[in-house]
């Protein structure tokens, strides 16, 4: 069938794989230390890189190569620089763990300041829209330092989810083996904290991505994400209590290694939407040469007369963007550039 056909098929498939993960993801963190579990996760970004040449054909490029190269070397470190044989958590040890002073100092430092970041960013954005509504133009879009506490604040709730998804798979996994752990009221706690904290998570990161760049987006938010995990791993659930000097070696180098790996796949994305420009540049241009205007200029000329059009226009829509112009009026201006276009732009060699 065509290609078309094909695809719903194809992301009903992929979606169900996405699930399928996901649920073992969270059963892994019953039987091994989070911070593991979120480092072995990049694995994912090799999966997507081979899946893309065989699914959609995005060939691969030598950063991709070497971005895989990187994430499995650090895998491979950060496995065999943990603890291998982690002891299962009780609910009685769990419990206690949440009454000492290092754990409840670190979530009550996590949760007042996610609670402060949200109420900034919620007031940045009923401030933006009161001059959006005011002065009639398209929601400014938030500064920088405001955009990155949205990757901030995502990777802070998503440090969360794994903490308590992990007290949960705990309680979970021996629970589906025949011996019930949710016999105590502390229980409901700890799965209302991982069911509110998710779909937070979840939002947040819609939000991250609504005000970033993806490529900004991506790598900031992984790294913090996992080191925000490693670090409440390390405090509450002592994952780092048993390690040895080998253990200390391997597992930093091998989250920094990995922490490489990811900056390589989305400075592959970068390279690849360049390749992609050029190439649409090379068919422009190549379509230009079939055609001669009737009143004598060559189709070189024609080709630095589009390119020196185009570079006005969109010049000229970043400064009629900034100024707080709605989208609307972006196709106006489009509509009369031909009688605002400066004439040096129309200047032909």
């Amino acid at each position: 069938r065509p290609w078309k056909e094909r695809l719903p098929v194809i992301w009903i498939i992929g979606f169900c794989i996405f699930l399928i993960g996901n649920v073992l993801d969270f059963l892994a963190l019953g039987i091994a230390p989070q911070s593991v579990v979120t480092l072995v996760g990049s694995w994912a970004l090799v999966v997507n890189a081979l899946a893309a040449r065989v699914v959609v054909g995005e060939k691969l490029i030598p950063t991709d190569v070497a971005a895989v190269f990187f994430i499995i070397a650090g895998i491979l470190c950060t496995v065999f620089g943990s603890n291998r044989n982690p002891a299962p958590w009780t609910l009685e040890q769990l419990m206690l763990q949440y009454r000492k002073d290092s754990v409840e100092a670190m979530l009550w430092s996590l949760g007042i300041v996610i609670i402060l970041i949200v109420l900034f960013l919620r007031y940045d954005f009923v401030r933006r829209r009161a001059y959006a509504r005011k002065h009639d133009v398209a929601l400014p879009h938030p500064s920088r330092p405001i955009s990155m506490l949205y990757c901030v604040v995502a990777a802070m709730v998503a440090t969360n989810t794994v903490l308590f998804g992990k007290a949960f798979g705990e309680l979970l996994f021996p629970s589906l083996l025949g011996d019930n752990k949710f016999t105590d009221v502390f229980t409901v706690l700890i799965v209302a904290c991982f069911l509110v904290s998710l779909p937070s998570q979840l939002v947040l990161i819609n939000l991250s991505l609504s005000v970033n760049d993806v490529l900004f987006h991506t790598p900031n938010f992984y790294v913090m994400w996992n080191l925000g995990s490693v670090l409440t791993g390390a405090v509450f659930y002592e994952e780092t209590k048993t390690f040895g000097v080998l253990n200390w070696i391997l597992f930093p180098v091998g989250a920094a290694i990995l922490f490489v790996g990811v900056g390589l796949v989305n400075v592959a994305l970068w390279q690849k939407m360049n390749m992609a420009k050029e190439e649409m540049e090379a068919m422009r241009l190549a379509e230009a040469e079939k055609h001669v205007w009737q009143d004598g200029i060559s189709s070189g000329q024609m080709w630095k007369h589009q390119c020196a059009y185009e570079e006005w226009y969109l010049s000229a829509v970043e400064l009629h963007y900034s100024a707080g112009h709605s989208p609307d009026n972006r196709q106006m201006l489009r509509r009369d550039s031909s009688t605002h276009m400066p004439l040096s732009a129309l200047t032909l060699d």
